[in-house]
């Protein structure tokens, strides 16, 4: 599984699946601050250390691709850079 991270604000991330199952959406609902947002079809995580640790840790076999944004400030994205594939 594959899992998209974007930087969408100061504040918030998306994060997108490129497949899913009903097991992984529990989990990830399971992450304080997460949301689904429906309009946009991702879901929304507060872009915390705390928030990105624990996706991170929820989903450890998953290959992450973050923005590059997202790759040159938080050191969790860079710490873990061989198995996960920015873009």
């Amino acid at each position: 599984m594959e899992i998209l991270v974007l930087k969408l604000n100061e504040k918030v991330l998306t994060v997108k699946f490129d497949r899913f199952s009903h097991e992984d959406v529990t989990r990830l609902k399971a992450i304080e601050g997460s949301k689904w947002s429906p309009g946009d079809g991702w879901w929304t995580l507060p872009y915390t250390l705390s928030a990105v640790d624990r996706l991170m840790k929820t989903f450890p076999h998953a290959a992450f691709r973050p923005d590059s944004a997202l790759l040159e400030e938080c050191y969790l994205f860079i710490e873990n850079e061989m198995w996960v594939r920015g873009e």
